[in-house]
């Protein structure tokens, strides 16, 4: 799964990624130790194995690695920014699984999320990194509004809160958001 690399052969070695993925999966059918297996060989695995999109995309989009599980990993592995690899790794993970393919949802991603958001709050965060965020956290109010049946309201005393009121990650990303939001404004010219 992990042989192949870039040019030419990149298509075929998509499929071939994808059929290995497949058969895992239909293993794991008979079988539900596979799974465990895989994630422990995925999390234990050198960061040049550990790291690669392809195959943890797709091992991602057929359930055989957990992404809370493999999230709160590279969270701890990103060294509070040290380890740029895993960063940027984390970044295009979140990208692909939240924002373009939308696999898993924000809650599965609470503490890769945070260690980003702390990333970007310290701004020791790649470029491109705040804009993730953004949209990470309008993603998750677009979808506690949808869960609610409609775009939220105001409050009113009287009733219970939205969805995107209580739940605490869209709570904790809508503030560091915001203090993002600030830090990033340019400063005027005397």
């Amino acid at each position: 799964m992990y042989e192949a690399r870039g040019g030419a052969a990149s298509a075929g070695a998509r499929l071939h990624t994808q059929v290995d993925v497949q058969l895992i999966a239909r293993i794991h059918s008979v079988c539900n130790k596979v799974a465990r297996f895989v994630s422990d060989m995925v999390l234990y695995s050198d960061d040049e194995r550990k790291l690669n999109r392809e195959v943890i995309f797709a091992l991602l989009g057929a359930q055989m690695l957990h992404m809370a599980e493999f999230g709160a990993h590279l969270a701890k592995q990103m060294d509070g920014g040290r380890n740029g690899a895993v960063v940027s790794f984390s970044m295009a993970l979140i990208r692909h699984c939240l924002l373009d393919e939308r696999t898993v949802i924000a809650s599965d991603c609470k503490e890769l999320l945070t260690a980003l958001a702390q990333l970007a709050q310290a701004g020791q965060g790649p470029e491109g990194l705040v804009p993730i965020l953004e949209q990470v956290h309008a993603t998750a109010l677009a979808a506690a509004a949808a869960a609610g049946g409609a775009m939220p309201k105001p409050a009113a005393p009287s009733r219970k809160a939205a969805p995107e009121e209580t739940d605490p990650l869209v709570l904790r990303m809508r503030e560091q958001v915001a203090l993002l939001r600030v830090r990033v404004q340019p400063q005027p010219q005397p």
